[in-house]
């Protein structure tokens, strides 16, 4: 009992379940229920015309105890179809709970009995999710491969620093050059700068939080309208449609009052997502857009985990080469394997802050980022075979240049180092404006618009459209 630990807790619950005959003999499924706590509730459902008398349920409860010790809520719950008053609770957990099979190892005993966990959570459900939680993305795959919708892009790193916003902001200006209606959400609400890349200050006084906060509760009488900003500027998208930008919001006395009103946790996780559905599905349609990018916050931030698993229709992820970078993003590759509407969710992988090619590391850090990517991309990324026998889905060849292991290569830049500002501060700014624009519309962010473009079969450019 020393050694159980929430780590391992699930994997000695079950062992100790397994040594009861009884129940083994008479069990139709199994539920190991983990509260916030990391402690076990078992959930028990008899095959048809077993029984399980008093006698099975005090052995299984106290061989739970003694294996568990505090880790052991001492509740055993057995299914009784009979009983209405425990009918909508025994659907809520048939409902949330997922497949456990990792826990079986085989047993022979154990072949008639299905084995599931319902995790408890306060908060990260989006990140958790799969699967399990019944959602929509904001509209269908099939309406964007159809071009009548926009594809919802989420640009996500796990780590801080690794040019996130700049590789959204190269892109969009790109897109836009090339006659593309282009939007861009700022969903890192705790540390907010898309904005202020194309725009002074405090020119707009209402953003996404204030949208959370307000849509729920005034409805069509809040307008998005006001919170959207648009680039204009020629030396940024020459002849290309204007760039709408809906920053995170106006940083002042009340913002930290507002943000501390989203609740991300289990219970408003569902008001959340549907609030930012709709504000996307307004963004989209009051500008008509081909591609809607969103910022995301690094990090297993609970925004992140929403946007990335049930608003978008493809991911960006940004890493560099590292132990830290591969051991988060292990778990979104995760994520995006499980997604509920599709498997997997498509990305883009972008080796950032990489050494540039003529640094005495280059190809062997490229070539280490390489490997890496396609062994992790290989284990978590494509679906194993489903339990009905679907196929699985093949994993690419490592060289193709258009899986998504196949990582956009951005050298570390020193021009881009610095506050990153695409608006000019007088006519004598311009000559750096073209500079830093000059930098951010060639390679490599070019490679990354066209793998953009590619997965989601855009290469004309509308720039006959009104």
């Amino acid at each position: 009992m020393a050694d159980v630990l929430f780590d391992n807790v699930l994997q000695v619950a079950w062992d100790a379940v397994s040594t009861v005959e009884d129940l083994v003999a008479s069990c139709k499924s199994v539920t190991f229920i983990r509260d916030v706590q990391g402690k076990i509730t078992l959930f028990v459902e008899p095959s048809p015309g077993a029984h399980l008398g008093s006698a099975t349920v005090d052995d299984t409860r106290s061989t739970l105890l003694t294996k568990l010790g505090p880790f052991f809520t001492d509740d055993v719950w057995i299914s009784d179809p009979n009983d209405g008053v425990l009918a909508s609770l025994e659907e809520t957990i048939r409902t949330e709970r997922v497949r456990a099979d990792w826990l079986k190892h085989g047993e022979a005993c154990w072949a008639e009995c299905d084995v599931y966990v319902l995790e408890r959570r306060v908060a990260k459900e989006y990140w958790k999710a799969q699967g399990s939680l019944h959602f929509q993305l904001p509209w269908s795959v099939s309406e964007v491969d159809d071009g009548k919708r926009p594809a919802i892009i989420t640009f996500y790193s796990f780590k801080g620093g690794q040019g996130r916003t700049t590789a959204l902001a190269a892109v969009s200006l790109l897109l836009a050059r090339r006659g593309f209606r282009v939007g861009m959400v700022d969903l890192d609400l705790e540390a907010p700068g898309l904005g202020s890349i194309f725009f002074p200050e405090d020119s707009a006084p209402t953003g996404v939080i204030d949208y959370l906060i307000n849509k729920p509760v005034l409805g069509e009488q809040y307008a998005l309208s006001a919170s959207v900003l648009s680039v204009t500027d020629r030396h940024l998208i020459e002849e290309g449609h204007p760039i709408r930008v809906l920053p995170a919001g106006h940083v002042n006395a009340n913002y930290l009052e507002k943000l501390a009103r989203l609740d991300f946790q289990h219970q408003m996780s569902g008001l959340i997502r549907d609030t930012l559905k709709r504000l996307l599905t307004e963004f989209a349609e009051a500008y008509d857009l081909d591609f809607l990018f969103i910022d995301s916050r690094a990090g297993f931030h609970d925004l992140g985990g929403l946007a990335i698993t049930q608003l978008s229709h493809a991911v960006v992820l940004l890493g560099s080469q590292s132990r830290q970078t591969w051991a988060g993003l292990i778990p979104v590759v995760q994520a995006l394997s499980r997604h509920g509407v599709r498997e997997p969710v498509p990305a883009v992988l972008v080796h950032a802050m990489a050494p540039g090619p003529s640094h005495i590391n280059f190809t062997h850090e490229t070539r280490m980022f390489r490997e890496t990517a396609y062994d992790v991309f290989q284990r978590y990324y494509y679906p194993e075979q489903g339990p009905e026998g679907e196929d699985e889905i093949a994993v690419p060849n490592e060289n193709d240049p258009e899986a998504p292991f196949h990582p956009v290569v951005v050298p570390w830049n020193e021009h881009l180092r610095a506050d990153l500002r695409l608006l000019r501060i007088g006519e004598d700014d311009t000559v750096r404006l073209k500079a830093l624009v000059g930098i951010l519309t060639s390679q490599p962010y070019t490679d990354l618009a066209d793998r953009l473009t590619t997965l989601f079969n855009r290469y004309i450019h509308p720039l006959n459209r009104g």
